[in-house]
């Protein structure tokens, strides 16, 4: 076989993923995954099921083994103007797609920072609509703890107004130096 394990029908499909899908700005994270081969996967804001499927399938094709998805979204909570899905439509869409799939409903910073322990080798981090995780970031410090060398977060800036805008990279070394530099406050 030309391309090993991978058929040619795969081969031009992650091509296609990677360098012509939409929207635009998805490719980015199509990319990271292509090219780390995660474990593990955490999205938080489940705007759109197509993209949680297409990141599971291609994380299957790259990585022989299990595959974790875990997905944040405020579900029900969210506001009537922010386009979403539900809790139990998200569980239903989603694991049809072979991966281990969990789904937590909250926000980035309540959700990260309680998952930060029961969540681990995390290889792509995508934060997408949580303004939470911009304006506190309580989340930051428990981060590390979360990520498998190479990590890679991608999440998108509440400065742009466009929805094509293209996601913000941070590595696993620069979260680490991040989280060193935030202030951590334990409960009394």
């Amino acid at each position: 076989m030309l391309f090993g394990a991978m058929s040619l029908c795969q081969f031009f499909a992650n091509v296609w993923l990677r360098r012509f899908s939409t929207p635009r700005r998805d490719r980015a994270i199509y990319e990271a995954i292509y090219r780390l081969r995660p474990a593990c996967i955490v999205e938080v804001g489940l705007r759109c099921e197509r993209r949680a499927l297409r990141m599971m399938k291609l994380a299957r094709q790259r990585r022989r083994g299990p595959i974790e998805y875990v997905g944040i979204d405020l579900f029900e909570s969210r506001p009537a103007s922010t386009p979403g899905m539900t809790l139990k439509r998200a569980h239903r869409m989603l694991r049809c797609e072979g991966a281990a799939v969990r789904l937590f409903p909250g926000s980035a910073d309540a959700a990260l920072t309680a998952l930060a322990n029961r969540v681990t080798e995390v290889g792509v981090i995508v934060i997408e609509g949580d303004p939470s995780f911009h304006r506190r970031a309580r989340c930051i410090p428990f981060l590390p703890r979360m990520l498998a060398d190479g990590a890679l977060l991608l999440w998108d800036d509440p400065g742009d107004s466009g929805r094509e805008a293209p996601f913000s990279e941070c590595s696993a070394a620069e979260i680490r130096t991040w989280a060193r530099g935030v202030p951590f406050r334990r409960a009394a």
